[in-house]
């Protein structure tokens, strides 16, 4: 079985902590944690894929393949790695703190659902640290206007912190 000091690692070398963004039956964004790992060499992808679970793909025309871990998944992969993280410890502990928030749709719980999109645009940020590119994300702008826009039907100000 693959160590978590290992995956550890693994996820701070040829890992990607991220947000990704999509579309609820409703309409409305709902951003979810991803974790992306690649490599030219299978084999740790799959040990990975076989303690936690995800996606594997791969390989592509540069013969690099990918698992993608996604939501509980990854949660259950960064709480466990976590301690062993260096390189994206700062970003893993913002991941695992966007992933704790309680997810609720705009229409339920408005401020809860403001609170779940201004904790996913401080994750985005944080795995932008260290880029040169200052232009914000498509996948950020949608989250800010689903905020912008819940605010305005709301009239809700203040966040959930």
């Amino acid at each position: 079985m693959i160590s978590l000091q290992y995956t550890a690692g693994f996820l701070d070398g040829e890992g990607s902590v991220g947000v990704s963004v999509s579309k609820s039956t409703a309409g409305y964004p709902v951003p979810s944690l991803r974790l992306t790992f690649s490599n030219m060499d299978k084999r740790p992808l799959e040990m990975i894929k076989h303690r936690w679970g995800g996606s594997l793909s791969g390989p592509n025309e540069n013969e690099v393949y990918a698992l993608h871990v996604n939501g509980k998944v990854a949660y259950s992969l960064l709480k466990d790695v976590v301690p062993y993280c260096i390189v994206k410890k700062e970003l893993v502990t913002v991941a695992i703190a966007f992933h704790s928030v309680p997810f609720e749709g705009p229409d339920n719980n408005p401020l809860a659902y403001i609170h779940k999109c201004e904790s996913a645009l401080r994750c985005m940020e944080e795995t932008r640290k260290g880029y040169r590119a200052t232009r914000s994300t498509k996948m950020m702008d949608k989250l800010k206007e689903a905020i912008a826009h819940v605010r305005e039907q709301t009239g809700i100000t203040a966040t959930a912190n």
